[in-house]
Parts: structure tokens; C-alpha cells; sequence
């Protein structure tokens, strides 16, 4: 559903007010403290991409970082930044048309960024953590192919497994009871590779240095 351009402008306010908050909080509070103030800024990012047909690319985010993180906010701004994205929209809808195939094969051919890869492919993924590893430990050291990267990625999208897999990220035990052990029959052709990387949790950094450092 289409929102209404003052509408968009009410949820950048929005934006605006929990950016600031969470700078202003950030000195004297934990990551874990101010993620949902993260949470909701990701939220109406996505919200509001959406209506333009743009994904939520690394890009398009630090747009709207840029203008959340601005010292003296005025409203003119507003104008100037729906402007910038309708100018964004254009660009990106007048450009070829890529199967998710050939994006994966350039990231993997040009080492590119996930951030601008996942939300790319039609699928408009997010980096979770096993989206993660499949990106920097299969897919960038050319363990595996493009197109067994993105028939995995379709058997958790087909299925819904991507909730489970975030779970399953934060606490392998969870494999103990019988929900998640189902998992293990899901014919996730890399799931048993990355049980087998880590200990108890995922850890990002840990990936990223150790299959692209």
C-alpha cells in the first residue's frame, strides 16, 4: 500500500528523533541496550525504500544515516531527501534487469559487499547469520557455486526456516529438542558445516576475518 508523501515525511521525523536518541545514548549504554532504537530505524528504512521499489542495500541506508545524524535538523531537509530518493528510484528502475544468478556469480567474481548483495536478489534478504556464512565462508572463497548458494537460500525461503536459523545462531542446544532437530532433514546442503564452525553462537567478525581477511 502506497503512503501518502506527508506520511512519509511523519516516519523520517521518526527516524530522525530515534537517531538522535540513539547518538545521544550511545556513549553511556551497550550495543544490546539500544538495539531496539536499531530495530525500528531499520524498520522505517525498509518501510519507506519500499515504497520507491528500492532494496534495503547499504547504499539506501546510509542515506538515511546521513540525515538522522545531522546536528541541526530542519524540516526543508525532509523535501530534499524524498527528492534524493525519487532520483534514487529512477536510476535504479531504468537500470538492466539481473537475475538472482548472475548477482551472486558478480559478488562472487568481484568479492562484493553483502550489504548490497542480499537485499539485492529478489528474494530481498538481510545478512542474518547463516545468510552469512554461506556468503563469506561457501560463495566469496568459491567453495561453492552461485547456484548452489541461491538454491539454498530458496529452500529456506520455500520452507520459512530463516526465523529457526537465526534461533539455532544464537544458541546451537536448541538442536536438543525435537522442532529444531527437524532442521537437520530440511536438505540444507550446508546447515551441517556451519553447526560444525562454532561452538555455542555465531560470531560474525570471527567469519568475516577468518574466510575474508
Amino acid at each position: 500500500m502506497n503512503i501518502k508523501e506527508e506520511q512519509l515525511k511523519s516516519k523520517l521525523q521518526d527516524y530522525v528523533a530515534l537517531a538522535h536518541l540513539w547518538h545521544y545514548l550511545q556513549a553511556g549504554h551497550t550495543k544490546e541496550d539500544l538495539n531496539d532504537l536499531l530495530i525500528k530505524q531499520h524498520d522505517i528504512e525498509v518501510e519507506i525504500l519500499s515504497q520507491y521499489g528500492l532494496p534495503h542495500t547499504l547504499y539506501y541506508s546510509e542515506l538515511f544515516q546521513f540525515l538522522g545524524l545531522r546536528k541541526k535538523f530542519k524540516l526543508k531537509y525532509l523535501n530534499s531527501f524524498l527528492k534524493k530518493l525519487r532520483y534514487e528510484a529512477e536510476k535504479y528502475h531504468s537500470r538492466p534487469v539481473i537475475s538472482d544468478l548472475a548477482l551472486l556469480e558478480l559478488a562472487q567474481d568481484h568479492q562484493l559487499d553483502i550489504e548490497e548483495v542480499l537485499p539485492e536478489l529478489t528474494l530481498r534478504l538481510q545478512p542474518e547469520p547463516y545468510y552469512t556464512y554461506l556468503y563469506f565462508a561457501h560463495l566469496l572463497t568459491k567453495q561453492a557455486s552461485a547456484a548452489d548458494i541461491l538454491q539454498e537460500l530458496k529452500i529456506i525461503r520455500k520452507h520459512d526456516l530463516s526465523l529457526k536459523l537465526c534461533m539455532l545462531s544464537n544458541d546451537k542446544n536448541l538442536l536438543k529438542t525435537p522442532e529444531y532437530q527437524k532442521l537437520l532433514d530440511s536438505n540444507l546442503k550446508f546447515l551441517d558445516a556451519f553447526l560444525g564452525e562454532f561452538e555455542t553462537s555465531f560470531d560474525f567478525m570471527h567469519f568475516v576475518n577468518l574466510h575474508h581477511g
